[in-house]
């Protein structure tokens, strides 16, 4: 899993080929470097250089790179986003307000990103997460909760990524994002919302769903923090929007 992390990150740099990319296999670290090295894709002063960049964009400390050697899913994706018991936060950022769950908001991300490997693509990549109020969008597919929490999820991307997830989901091609991809899509967010929902209640805890949605060229705003969790999926790079005990509108 590390060779995917780092050899997206060369890639998007210009520094390593999309063939040497799709090529490479799953090696941990060191060994990714030690290959890199050893075809002269880079030199050992290049490699440490670029090393050093990826760790820092990404804010790993050594720990964090066996985190990711060990292609769990789970294990990494508290180094992207994760909520704390002080406060609702990513990884190494101050509380946003003091009304939260962190369990509830870590279990709720941690279902949509095991959903994506399990229904869409085993090949997923998650980016650092981002936090702010409002988010432009071309496409959303979305689903808020209400009841004992308010929970917001949606499904952002640009032009036609999307389809990564509506091709995969309703396990047929759409050539375009038109209403039927769409339903797809929504399809998917409801899935996991509802998966959700039913755990909860096995814990007296109710959360009511309302109807998914779609939507085109229109900004969240949040009257909390919204947070924005980018994934890969096969190439595709979107967007999954979490909110937590927060209200949303979308204008």
């Amino acid at each position: 899993m590390f060779s995917q992390y780092f050899g997206r990150y060369l890639w998007e740099r210009g520094i390593l080929s999309k063939a040497a990319l799709d090529a490479a296999t799953d090696l941990p670290y060191p060994a990714f470097v030690d290959k890199l090295l050893e075809s002269s894709s880079l030199s050992r002063e290049e490699a440490d250089e670029h090393l050093a960049g990826f760790r820092a964009a990404y804010g790993l400390a050594d720990v964090d790179i066996e985190e990711i050697n060990s292609g769990d899913i789970d294990r990494i994706l508290p180094l992207f986003l994760h909520f704390r018991a002080s406060g609702v936060t990513e990884r190494r950022f101050s509380p946003a307000y003091v009304r939260d769950d962190p369990k509830l908001y870590n279990d709720f991300v941690r279902l949509a990103v095991n959903s994506l490997t399990r229904f869409i693509s085993a090949g997923v990549l998650l980016k650092k997460a981002k936090r702010m109020q409002k988010y432009a969008f071309e496409c959303l597919a979305y689903q808020a909760m209400g009841g004992a929490h308010h929970v917001f999820f949606g499904i952002a991307g640009k032009g036609d990524s999307l389809l990564a997830i509506a091709n995969a989901f309703a396990r047929q091609t759409f050539s375009a994002m038109d209403r039927h991809a769409y339903d797809s899509i929504c399809e998917f967010v409801n899935s996991i919302n509802g998966l959700y929902a039913s755990e909860l209640s096995n814990e007296k805890i109710l959360l009511e769903l309302s109807l998914p949605c779609w939507d085109t060229g229109k900004t969240i705003t949040s009257t909390g923090t919204l947070h924005c969790l980018p994934v890969i999926v096969d190439d595709a790079e979107i967007d999954l929007l979490f909110s937590f005990d927060n209200d949303v509108s979308i204008l």
